[in-house]
């Protein structure tokens, strides 16, 4: 099953994390990723939905290797490219089982094609 919800960016509350290493994760700014994918996209070379499509295949990989089939997934997503990876890796998850429940705050006119 894929669900599609609409939110509102004021009923949603992230705790605010510290920038670097946390519990053995990284947590990157926004603006740092942003200048990985560049670099990526013109020393590589891959276009950027070439790139997308690999960064959420990779993730739905790693998914795959801890979570059950009869796992469900709730996947947050807004509107740049970041939200982009988000509807990428629900779709693959979808596609590979998966219950899948996408939020998003974008109006469906803006979210690229």
């Amino acid at each position: 099953m894929l669900k599609l919800v609409k939110i509102h960016k004021k009923r949603l509350f992230f705790p605010k994390f510290q920038q670097g290493k946390k519990n053995n994760m990284f947590i990157y700014t926004a603006k740092q990723i942003k200048k990985w994918d560049e670099f990526t996209i013109e020393n590589e070379p891959i276009s950027a939905q070439n790139l997308m499509e690999r960064a959420a295949n990779s993730c739905v990989q790693f998914f795959q290797n801890i979570f059950k089939k009869n796992e469900s997934f709730y996947i947050f997503c807004g509107s740049g490219n970041n939200g982009g990876d988000g509807f990428a890796i629900a779709r693959m998850l979808y596609t590979k089982g998966y219950d899948v429940t996408i939020f998003h705050q974008t109006e469906y006119s803006k979210l690229s094609k």
